[in-house]
């Protein structure tokens, strides 16, 4: 039998005491490693630092950092529109100084208005100001953000590249960790078979080859306990470099969120000192629009214009009652003589020429008035146009029986060509009931005046101009020169105010409106060669129809 083999080296073989201490030895290594010791020793200092409270919370604190920056491109954008809308209030302010810098009203209203327009630029210059500080502070946001994005972009690049380091040694550490693991214990399977053939006394070849395979597993054990020993202190360099990395990305990422929250402090202050000024600016603008409003002097300014624009004139008197001369009618014959003024100054109505006539608008023969004491007649003065059934219509000259004539009415009832109705009874006038009326068949209808609007005051009747039988000359129906010859005007300056409404018929007679002013350059039978206040145009008009101002 052959000698026994000696034991292996006691040193190399792990007993199951060995394996629990290594391992405690490992595991005790990992959980109380410098990154673990300076968390604790953080949380107790209570320092409130990023890389000492939050250590692990790197992807938190890189999230916090890019939502400030949204924060700030928030606040930029608000900025930016700010100035937009005070450039726009300032585009608008300015449409308005196109107004002119002075009212035509000269009283202290206009002191006011000045100060309007005054306090108006101070307040384009002030919104001026303010948009274009929103502006600067804009800039400086922007210039914030593009570096914060940088800067946070390459710290959190930097930390995930030592995270990455760190997990791949560590999957490293932990592949040969296990490996080491089961070595150690396939060593010992093998020592226990080897033992336990010593003891039953098994063959030496047994015995021999259990001890070769029990010495080849403590090699192997050697092997991969110091590959396990490189991983471990691979890693525990590569969780070194990645605590001091996450220490320093922390302290940056902190310094980029206090420089964030400054920087937006810093701008919101003085986006605040603007509005100081604003306000500053609107109150100052107040007080001075008060000061001027509260200073305006209304009755002084009415009593002033009043002052400035008093001519000393009297009023012009009022229009007078001249009726129309005429021998067929009895109310008007104690009128004024034709040519001759009254104490208003206006001209009485010509008599018309004694041989008109009335002549019929049917027959066109002449009419004879009813003789004495016979039923009472009237002539028409203008036309009537029949509007009701129960009118009388007829044409200017036709000659109107009359039924019902009360003085107090203003309608009259009476007949003409069969025919009874009522009609205005300023359209026509009573006849003398010893007069014949007869007037030519070849009446001129243009001599005939328009008639008034029913209800309102009659114009009077333009002077007829004489015919050439009566007289040598003059101005006939129209303006045109009589039969006899042309009679020089004679010539005159005066002002005169016209009494009714004149529409010429020809073209030299000058039309106007009650209540126009008109200048008189000459006279002629009646009639004046004059025209209005303003105008160039000449010609003639009944003068009748004005009033001379004195």
């Amino acid at each position: 039998m052959s000698p026994r083999r000696p034991l292996l080296n006691p040193r190399k073989v792990f007993t199951a005491h060995q394996h629990e201490a290594v391992l405690s030895a490992v595991i005790m290594a990992e959980s109380n490693g410098e990154g673990s010791a300076a968390a604790a020793a953080a949380s107790a200092s209570g320092s409130g630092k990023f890389d000492v409270q939050l250590w692990d919370q790197v992807e938190l604190v890189y999230q916090r950092v890019t939502k400030g920056r949204h924060d700030l491109k928030r606040i930029k954008a608000y900025l930016d529109g700010r100035a937009d809308v005070a450039r726009t209030w300032v585009k608008g302010m300015k449409k308005l100084s196109d107004v002119p810098d002075t009212l035509e009203d000269s009283s202290s209203i206009n002191q006011v208005w000045l100060e309007m327009k005054e306090t108006s630029s101070s307040q384009i210059k002030q919104q001026e100001s303010f948009a274009q500080a929103c502006q600067d502070l804009s800039q400086m946001l922007e210039s914030q953000i593009v570096e914060l994005k940088k800067t946070k972009t390459s710290l959190h690049a930097t930390w995930s590249k030592v995270v990455a380091d760190v997990n791949k040694k560590q999957a490293a550490h932990d592949k040969a960790r296990d490996a080491y693991y089961n070595s150690v214990k396939v060593a010992e399977q093998a020592d226990d078979a080897k033992e336990t053939a010593i003891r039953e006394r098994q063959q030496d070849k047994v015995i021999s080859k259990l001890e070769a395979r029990a010495k080849q597993c403590v090699k192997q054990v050697d092997d991969l306990h110091t590959a396990y020993q490189k991983s471990v202190s691979a890693l525990q360099e590569a969780q070194q470099t990645h605590d001091a990395t996450v220490a320093d990305v922390l302290q940056q990422f902190e310094k980029l969120e206090r420089q964030r929250l400054t920087v937006f402090v810093e701008q919101l202050k003085k986006f605040a000192d603007q509005h100081d000024e604003l306000k500053t600016n609107i109150e100052a603008v107040a007080q001075t629009l008060h000061t001027k409003v509260n200073a305006v002097d209304i009755e002084n300014d009415v009593q002033e214009f009043i002052r400035a624009n008093t001519t000393g004139k009297q009023p012009s008197p009022h229009v007078e009652y001249l009726p129309r001369r005429s021998e067929i009618i009895g109310h008007a014959l104690d009128a004024p003589a034709s040519g001759s003024s009254s104490s208003s100054g206006a001209s009485a109505p010509v008599a018309p020429s004694s041989s008109a006539t009335v002549t019929s608008s049917q027959s066109g023969a002449p009419i004879p008035i009813a003789p004495s004491g016979a039923n009472e007649q009237a002539v028409a003065l203008y036309a009537f146009e029949q509007n009701e059934p129960d009118d009388l219509g007829f044409q200017a000259g036709q000659v109107i029986k009359l039924l019902a004539c009360d003085e107090k009415d203003d309608w009259w009832q009476g007949e003409l060509d069969g025919k009874v109705g009522i009609f205005p009874k300023a359209y026509v006038k009573k006849m003398d009931a010893n007069a014949a009326v007869a007037e030519p068949a070849a009446a001129d209808a243009s001599a005939v005046p328009a008639a008034p609007p029913v209800g309102e005051a009659s114009a009077p009747s333009p002077a007829a101009s004489p015919d050439g039988a009566d007289a040598g000359a003059g101005v006939g129906a129209g303006g045109e020169p009589g039969a006899g010859g042309v009679e020089a005007p004679k010539l005159m300056d005066a002002r005169c105010t016209a009494l009714f409404d004149f529409d010429g018929q020809d073209d030299d007679e000058l039309s106007f409106k009650a209540g126009q002013h008109l200048i008189i350059t000459g006279e002629l039978n009646g009639w004046y060669l004059g025209r209005q206040e303003g105008q160039e145009k000449v010609g003639i008009f009944p003068a009748n129809f004005v009033q001379i101002q004195s």
